[in-house]
């Protein structure tokens, strides 16, 4: 008992630096959690599922067939997989998924549009762990008609009436509720609203195609393996299937590949329609977190050190009553492992604090075993921070001479020093480290926003009409539209400039018999005179030349260039998109224009008029009150169509969409480099408070002996500066290379600018002359004979 009347007396004698130590462990342990908490979702999607390690999705790789090309895809034929479960007894079951985004979904007086409504096979439930919390997975998708939906889509339609059996109206169609399921875990790759059976979807109006098609390379196909089955012994068998299917200069080119569950999420091959990872920013925040985790261990252990070095006298005390030696070291290491383990504990309690700066840590959901192995390793993280900060203090008070303690006589040796520099020092490379990187990160972010991408992002509105509505009622909605004082152009585009496009085989008369896989787009009549873009040769699709709807070929320069072309080369050269156009004839190129995410180069585009429905009306608009321009266009909408509901998006705000794990990544980033600085800070003002009663009496003699506030104040800067700048040594290349690692990721980036390093380099130093000056001055201007006559 005697024990923890100490410890609690000790703490209560020095609690203003402990209260400094223990709040930059908070900060470091909350720090340090919230990213735990990430990197365990993200490094553990889909492994919830039951069978996870024998399911993988079938891939196309063009890029490692014999030929190489220049994709590898997510999606295979429609045919794949029943073909997969029929060739090889090693394959148990396969499913489907098909995406049918931008359904008009209806339940009496409610009407909205739908995008995450996805075609599945019946054995999604066999291969896949999604559960039912109504419904038989057995039969809930055996039916053309029947839908199964989640619980979140079963409020919103029928609020707190049992979903079951109830109708809803689809896309004009009935569709009966056979399954409700369960909560779908925030760490799936695979997410969806509504699931609809395979066997009703439909190849879209114009599609040249059919669900017998291999090479309509659209479909996200797994496959479930049978126990102990070999995963590469079966994928080298895949040849043989390819060329039993496939034309033989095609079946050369490309080759399936099975890709395990696991992997495809933090994956290479990347999907639009398919929730992804990026692994470099995963290990940039882990490291990130690893270093605020020092920095707050360090500061905890530099302040405590010096915190037990001024109880020597109290050491030297109990040497002398007899007291053992190891009872005094577990005394000062107990203590450390109390504020530590204690500290983490306040962490965790106040950890759903964090879910209103970063809403995904209220969302996850951890295991009984998570929760295990997460808390073990935690509280081995704590015992070790613990232990290493109160090691060095008790081993030098513990076998120091208790004769020089109670004189008051010890002095820390050049170890001690050194130690303590060097824990400080590594703050300083944390801080200028992560606050370099947030300056790059936020100035490539800003380069996102400002990017020219070719065309008049800022200035057009878009509207999403379903196909058929659309293709019949277009032409009015353009004349109404055009009434509106903010309307100056308007059109049709076959998507919305993010990347989702297909993927066809290119040939002209030089690639007659290996073709060159190139992006394909569709528009109508004046889009380019929508969107601000001037043709570089040639001219846009046209009213006055029929053919142009039936033969006419649009391509970027980057796809004239592919195929060996000059611009006015180009023009009147035949081309075969496909099989959407056999008989092409090129009739203007474009310049290259950004149709994606900047984290991908422009490629090859070729763009036809549209042989399918388009679904989204190109309005350019002038004028910055963004709400009159709205409300113009709704008004002329419910002139043409009343019966569907406006459905809008400006396209820089759509844009900005492509981004938003690199802005989840930038605001995680830049919280936890200002904490790091704060942690930093607080560290010093402990050390310093520390530091200044320790020389107490040397402050005083010289105030004595004429010194002023400005030298005493910069002798006690003078060691903090020095450190400061030895730092930079480390830290300038330590981010410059991270840094040039993640601006990597886009294919388009901002350069790292020289100045980055000197300002955060600067900003580090002012805010610690800051903190270190208040206490120095602070002691300086103290009444020299208060401070000569302190014992």
């Amino acid at each position: 008992m005697s024990f923890f009347r100490s410890t609690l007396r000790h703490f209560g004698k020095n609690k203003s630096q402990l209260s400094i130590a223990v709040a930059g462990l908070l900060l470091g342990w909350s720090c340090f959690i919230s990213i735990g908490f990430y990197l365990n979702k993200e490094f553990t999607y889909d492994q919830f599922h039951k069978k996870s390690n024998r399911i993988y999705r079938v891939t196309h790789n063009e890029t490692a067939g014999e030929i190489p090309g220049n994709r590898h895809l997510a999606t295979v034929g429609p045919p794949m997989g029943p073909a997969l479960k029929e060739t090889y007894p090693q394959v148990e079951d396969y499913v489907r998924f098909r995406c049918s985004p931008d359904w008009i979904v209806r339940h009496e007086d409610k009407q909205h549009y739908e995008n995450s409504v996805w075609y599945v096979d019946p054995s999604i439930f066999n291969v896949f762990s999604f559960t039912l919390a109504e419904g038989n997975p057995d039969n809930a998708l055996a039916l053309p008609n029947n839908v199964v939906i989640t619980q979140q889509m079963a409020l919103k339609y029928f609020g707190s009436e049992n979903a079951l059996g109830k109708t809803l109206s689809m896309n004009e169609s009935e569709w009966k509720v056979t399954g409700v399921l369960d909560p779908i875990p925030a760490n799936s790759h695979l997410s969806f609203d509504f699931l609809l059976p395979f066997q009703s979807f439909r190849v879209p109006y114009g599609y040249p195609v059919t669900l017998e098609s291999w090479g309509w390379i659209s479909f996200h196909t797994y496959v479930l393996l049978k126990p102990d089955q070999d995963a590469i012994a079966l994928q080298g068998q895949f040849p043989e299937l390819i060329k039993q299917h496939w034309e033989e200069d095609r079946a050369k080119k490309f080759r399936l590949e099975l890709q395990p569950l696991k992997e495809i999420y933090l994956g290479d091959v990347k999907h639009e329609q398919i929730d992804s990872g990026n692994a470099t920013y995963l290990w940039v925040l882990g490291l990130a977190a690893l270093m605020i985790m020092l920095v707050a261990s360090f500061n905890f252990a530099t302040i405590f050190t010096a915190i037990g070095i001024s109880r020597a006298k109290e050491v030297g005390v109990r040497k002398i009553l007899g007291a053992p030696r190891k009872h005094l070291t577990w005394n000062l290491q107990f203590e450390a492992i109390l504020l530590v383990v204690g500290s983490l504990l306040v962490a965790l309690i106040a950890l759903p604090a964090w879910s209103g700066i970063f809403p995904w840590a209220s969302s996850i959901v951890l295991s009984v075993n998570e929760i295990l192995l997460m808390g073990s390793g935690l509280l081995l993280v704590a015992l070790g921070v613990g232990i290493f900060s109160g090691f060095y203090p008790a081993r030098l008070l513990v076998h120091h001479d208790f004769q020089k303690l109670l004189k008051g006589s010890f002095k820390v040796g050049k170890t001690g020093i050194v130690l303590r520099k060097g824990m400080l020092s590594a703050q300083f490379i944390v801080s200028i480290s992560l606050l370099s990187c947030l300056l790059i990160i936020t100035s490539q972010m800003d380069f996102l926003k400002q990017k020219d991408l070719g065309y008049v992002k800022d200035e057009l509105l878009l509207l999403h009409v379903p196909g058929e509505e659309l293709a019949s009622n277009f032409d009015a909605l353009k004349n109404e539209l055009l009434q509106s004082p903010y309307v100056e152009a308007v059109s049709v585009g076959g998507g919305r400039m993010d990347g989702d496009n297909g993927n066809v085989p290119i040939y002209t008369e030089t690639t007659a018999e290996t073709g060159e896989p190139m992006a394909i787009d569709a528009v109508k009549f004046n889009f380019f005179e929508t969107i601000g873009i001037k043709l570089i040769a040639g001219r846009e699709f046209s009213l006055d030349q029929p053919s142009d709807t039936t033969s006419g070929v649009l391509i970027n320069a980057s796809a004239s260039k592919a195929l060996g072309w000059t611009p006015d080369q180009a023009l009147g050269k035949k081309i075969r998109v496909g099989e959407i156009i056999t008989d092409g004839v090129v009739i203007g190129v474009l310049p290259d224009f950004i149709f994606g995410s900047l984290h991908h180069a422009i490629k090859p585009l070729v763009i036809s008029y549209p042989h399918t429905h388009l679904q989204d009306v190109y309005i350019r608009f002038s004028g910055n009150d963004l709400s009159k321009i709205v409300s113009s266009v709704e008004a002329n909408w419910k002139k043409v169509m009343p019966h569907l509901p406006l459905d809008y998006v400006f396209m820089n705000q759509h844009l900005e969409s492509l981004y938003q794990k690199d802005r989840d990544f930038s605001q995680m980033f830049n919280v936890f480099a200002v904490l790091a600085i704060c942690i930093t800070c607080l560290g010093l003002y402990g050390l310093i408070s520390q530091d200044v009663l320790y020389r107490v009496k040397e402050i005083g003699i010289r105030k004595v002996l004429g010194a002023d506030t400005l030298g005493i104040t910069g002798l006690l800067l003078r060691q903090f500066i020095i450190l400061i700048v030895l730092a930079n040594v480390v830290a300038w290349p330590l981010s410059y290379y991270f840094m040039n690692r993640w601006l990597n990721e886009f294919s388009y980036h901002t350069s790292i600018s020289l100045f980055i390093f000197p300002m955060a380099a600067m900003v580090v130093l002012l805010l610690s002359m800051i903190t270190v000056s208040y206490l120095s001055i602070k002691a300086a201007m103290t009444n020299p004979v208060k401070s000569l006559r302190t014992e």
